[in-house]
């Protein structure tokens, strides 16, 4: 009968906390032209197909961060996936 092998607790390196930081940060780089649309009210010039294939990407990324424990990405294309969602929406109020 083998034994489990027990989870031996890490410490964060340097490219672990660079990881975390971008993976919390680089949505919000998109927050802008969210902002933009719903002040303007205005989304003519933003593809409706461009940002749906993102947030159908963003789903394909969550799953597999999921499947293989990969929580920064995870966390990274959730964050994502909810500016590109707001998005998506102005683009379908004011286009």
């Amino acid at each position: 009968m083998h034994r489990p092998i027990p989870k031996i607790k890490q410490k964060r390196e340097k490219p672990d906390i660079l990881v975390y930081f971008f993976s919390l940060t680089t949505p919000l780089f998109m927050v802008p032209q969210a902002v933009a649309i719903f002040q303007a009210k205005n989304a003519l010039h933003v593809s409706l197909a461009t940002w749906s294939y993102f947030l159908v990407a963003d789903i394909v990324w969550i799953t597999y961060g999921l499947k293989h424990n990969l929580k920064p990405f995870v966390v990274c294309h959730m964050f994502y996936f909810i500016v590109e969602t707001f998005i998506v929406i102005g683009i379908l109020l004011y286009s």
